[in-house]
């Protein structure tokens, strides 16, 4: 990980316990400086989890939690969002697929 993703993470991360967007904004420029390149990846982070919005909060189950662990071919089955194409491997814990 680059050093300009580093830090551009850990401003993202501070930025997401202030208040409001003009709070946001503020912290952002004085801790970007003159860094264009960190200040854009930091917005670009900040627009997706904005993009993102609560699409997991107030769910019950984890994907894997109505996932059986010792069922048959799981090929072609849905689990959220995904799609599973083949079984690439198995072990003590479980299968991969």
């Amino acid at each position: 990980m680059s050093q300009i993703e580093t830090k551009a993470k850990e401003i993202f991360f501070e930025a997401l316990d202030l208040p409001g967007a003009e709070q946001i904004k503020a912290y952002v420029n004085d801790v970007c400086g003159e860094n264009d390149q960190l200040r854009n990846r930091v917005h670009e982070l900040l627009r997706a989890q904005r993009e993102a919005g609560d699409f997991l909060e107030g769910r019950q189950e984890s994907p894997t939690e109505s996932f059986e662990a010792n069922s048959d071919t799981r090929i072609g089955e849905r689990i959220g969002p995904y799609k599973l194409l083949q079984e690439i491997g198995e072990g003590g814990m479980g299968t991969v697929y």
